[in-house]
């Protein structure tokens, strides 16, 4: 992090603010919430995007533009009413790109909405994983694990119930289990 007048600069909190722009595509959140959503071809494409959307406490690999969220920066994602629902549109483009869409807002609750999509993010595209994984992670250190734990309920639902995504289990088993508060 930079110093900017004495004061240390907190680029996650900055973008959630829309006072920074994701440095890539020059888009503020607002941008990013208005241009990106339902652009599928873009979202499974475009490999900078997650670590902005989804910042976690672990520096990328894939992106050396995106900052790890700080401390301070994983409570002021807590406390600030604005990033906190700028957090929920990212979250609620990302589940409409895998095919699903909130249907509570206080648990964070999917819905199946298009299980081609699903399929398709899941199966066909793997790198899909880490994102998942990523979001996994963002949302249990920003103060939204109810989120987390809905959409690991999402999926293990899902996985457990159509054979063609039966590899995911391992994968599910390993890597996603852990964000599940009810194990």
């Amino acid at each position: 992090m930079e110093s900017i007048k004495g004061k240390l600069r907190h680029y996650n909190v900055d973008f959630y603010l829309g006072q920074f722009a994701w440095p890539t595509e020059r888009l503020t959140i607002k941008q990013f919430h208005e241009k990106k959503h339902g652009k599928y071809d873009f979202l499974e494409k475009c490999h900078s995007y997650v670590q902005w959307l989804f910042p976690n406490q672990h520096k990328s690999n894939f992106n050396y533009h995106s900052y790890p969220v700080s401390v301070e920066e994983r409570e002021e994602f807590r406390q600030n009413e604005a990033i906190g629902a700028n957090l929920i549109k990212s979250y609620a483009i990302y589940a409409d790109f895998m095919g699903a869409q909130i249907v509570n807002l206080e648990t964070g609750e999917l819905k199946l909405s298009n299980e081609k999509r699903l399929y398709d993010v899941l199966f066909i595209h793997r790198h899909n994983h880490l994102r998942l994984t990523r979001i996994m992670a963002c949302l249990s250190q920003t103060g939204f694990r109810c989120y987390a734990t809905s959409l690991i309920h999402f999926l293990h639902k899902k996985i457990n119930s159509d054979k063609k995504l039966e590899d995911i289990k391992r994968i599910f088993e390993l890597k996603w289990q852990s964000y599940d508060d009810d194990k």
